[in-house]
């Protein structure tokens, strides 16, 4: 698994989680975007006029890089942490020196068909209009006599 992140934590702690996955054998890639210092999250308004996003209280947010948790994750999940650069995003450095260095191995599946039958509402309705039949008077025919 590959996240691509600033690292803020604004919910539940998530080193339990990659440990959880580093059980299930999924290893956890992360590259932290953005810098230390913070920068500030552009958005398009409403009018389609470049904003910056802003809080309840309308202060600018700044988006900070948590280079400390992303490496924690991705040792609990025995993957790497690659910091992306402007000239560099790290995905293809991940690829290159670790994803493609793994077991490659192929996962089996099967597809079953499971048939419904659903006759039974078309039959009902023709034998419905089989009784109404018997309600409906016959014409006679006139001329052939």
């Amino acid at each position: 698994m590959i996240i691509i992140t600033d690292g803020e934590n604004h919910e539940a702690d998530p080193l339990p989680v990659a440990a959880a996955a580093a059980k299930d054998h999924i290893r956890i890639f992360t590259i932290g975007v953005g810098t230390k210092g913070g920068e500030l999250i552009s958005i398009k308004g409403e009018d389609g006029q470049e904003t910056f996003l802003k809080d309840k209280q309308g202060r600018v947010v700044k988006s900070r890089l948590n280079e400390d948790l992303l490496k924690k994750i991705a040792a609990k999940a025995k993957g790497s942490f690659v910091k992306a650069a402007s000239t560099q995003f790290g995905l293809d450095l991940i690829y290159d020196k670790k994803i493609s260095q793994m077991e490659k191995k192929e996962i089996k599946s099967s597809r079953q068909k499971h048939y419904t039958e659903r006759f039974q509402l078309p039959l009902m309705l023709a034998l419905c209009f089989f009784v109404a039949e018997i309600f409906i008077p016959g014409r006679k025919r006139q001329g052939m006599e």
